[in-house]
């Protein structure tokens, strides 16, 4: 994989995961989303998919690259959590795990920056 495609991903998924945590916010505030945004697994999303698959030959380029990982993981439990408390219709609670997963975005959205920098610095 070329620095251009790793980075492309990488910027690809940080566009991904911000419309994913709009649609946390939305749920959390008791605003319903299309069955089209119900959670998906951390491997099967596009992303997912990417870093299990092709994004593996990162592993190579960036020593950042495991870090993604877990955070990636916790992001999507904390959705899927979100999304069941918000159909059930206890906003309240989605509204307290929503506080965890901005915590877990914003590290995760660290790390990726961390690796972008450091696959343009090579």
């Amino acid at each position: 994989m070329d620095t251009r495609d790793a980075l492309h991903h990488l910027r690809k998924a940080k566009t991904a995961h911000l419309k994913w945590r709009t649609y946390a916010q939305a749920l959390a505030a008791g605003v319903s989303v299309g069955d089209d945004k119900a959670p998906l697994q951390h491997t099967g999303c596009d992303f997912g998919r990417w870093y299990y698959g092709p994004g593996q030959s990162l592993r190579e380029v960036t020593d950042l690259y495991e870090d993604i990982e877990e955070p990636h993981r916790l992001l999507h439990e904390a959705y899927a959590a979100i999304y069941e408390l918000a159909r059930a219709g206890k906003y309240t609670k989605a509204s307290d795990k929503l506080r965890g997963l901005e915590s877990i975005s914003t590290s995760l959205m660290a790390i990726i920056d961390a690796c972008v920098e450091d696959i343009r610095d090579r």
